[in-house]
């Protein structure tokens, strides 16, 4: 076993065991969420279509939404504050979609998943060089209690390390549900402050704060129904 896999499995134990002790001695309830308690609304909807984001472009224009990523989410305020996460397993739809995002001067969050196992983030940064991003890994939970959430987030972030040499701060929890409640389980614990994880839900979430551990809920875009009935609709249920 070489020394960089050696290092880097140390430092998932070593990971997994603080946060842990944070889950048992917390006196605190859980999260730093993005919640219900502020006027700052920032809407999260994914992509896995490249026709219905190229649809939906438009709209997001004409509306003048304040599109972002997470490390400007201090940067928001009022109801009009969107981030763009694209969840292409296809590297060449990907680079589609931000080659338009990027024509449109859109940043977007880029979703790494196993379909760019043969490539490295060095390739991926120079073919979207222009464009403005940050990357994502998407994990599962085996079981939801908050132990096991912490291993499967630290798991995850030590896998993409080992496979591109890069940190992961953005992370997209694979849940089947509708809305999905699991991460509001998380802790406070400072070995995850400087994350954002995104969920499914409606997509609407209000600001409390900007930094810590940040919680999105995600809407995954559908065909079933326009950009425009969202924001009218769905996102106000």
């Amino acid at each position: 076993m070489n020394k960089r896999i050696r290092s880097a499995l140390a430092t998932l134990t070593m990971v997994v065991l603080l946060c842990t002790v944070c889950i048992l001695f917390r006196n605190e309830p859980s999260t730093v969420s993005v919640s219900r308690t502020n006027d700052t609304i920032i809407y999260a909807v994914a992509y896995r279509d490249i026709d219905l984001l190229e649809d939906d472009i438009a709209y997001y224009q004409k509306q003048q939404f304040n599109i972002i990523i997470p490390k400007n989410v201090s940067e928001a305020a009022g109801s009009r504050n969107l981030i763009l996460i694209l969840e292409f397993g296809n590297p060449d739809e990907m680079q589609k979609a931000v080659e338009m995002l990027n024509n449109a001067r859109i940043p977007s969050v880029i979703l790494i998943d196993s379909g760019y196992l043969n490539i490295n983030v060095e390739t991926i940064e120079n073919t979207y060089r222009d464009a403005e991003f940050e990357f994502a890994v998407s994990f599962e939970i085996n079981g939801y209690n908050e132990v096991d959430i912490v291993r499967a987030i630290t798991d995850c972030r030590m896998k993409f390390y080992l496979g591109y040499g890069e940190s992961a701060e953005i992370l997209v929890h694979s849940c089947g549900q509708l809305f999905c409640e699991d991460m509001e389980k998380l802790t406070e614990c400072e070995c995850f402050a400087n994350l954002s994880v995104f969920t499914c839900g409606n997509g609407v979430n209000k600001l409390n704060s900007s930094s810590g551990l940040l919680i999105f809920n995600r809407i995954v875009r559908l065909p079933d129904w326009s950009i425009a009935d969202y924001f009218s609709s769905i996102a106000i249920l």
